[in-house]
């Protein structure tokens, strides 16, 4: 009985180690989304925290908490520190009706809000 309890602590462990950068999507944020459509034919959500410097990106494969930075014109949010572990970095320039993604190596650009 006690080897299966160590084992199991150890499992639980390590699947709570490996917990990815993506949010549930179950997020304790339930306001409103701003939709933005690429001229690649991508399309991407945004939730901009109100009184917060934070947003909240909606992407196919999950939700992903971000964060404003300086930015010389517009806003710009980049992968929250505590989700900053992606090996490819999220980061959102966004400006009036316009944004551009940046995922890794790709860029979404000449992204507008519907």
């Amino acid at each position: 009985m006690t080897i299966r309890l160590l084992i199991s602590t150890v499992l639980a462990a390590l699947i709570v180690g490996c917990v990815s950068e993506r949010v549930v999507r179950e997020s304790t944020f339930q306001g409103d989304f701003t939709r933005y459509h690429c001229e690649s034919q991508y399309s991407f959500q945004v939730a901009y925290m109100p009184n917060t410097p934070a947003a909240l990106l909606r992407l196919v494969d999950g939700d992903y908490r971000l964060i404003q930075v300086p930015s010389g014109s517009g806003v710009k949010y980049t992968l929250d520190g505590m989700t900053h572990q992606a090996p490819n970095p999220i980061t959102l320039h966004a400006k009036g009706n316009q944004a551009r993604l940046e995922i890794g190596q790709m860029v979404y650009s000449d992204c507008l809000t519907q």
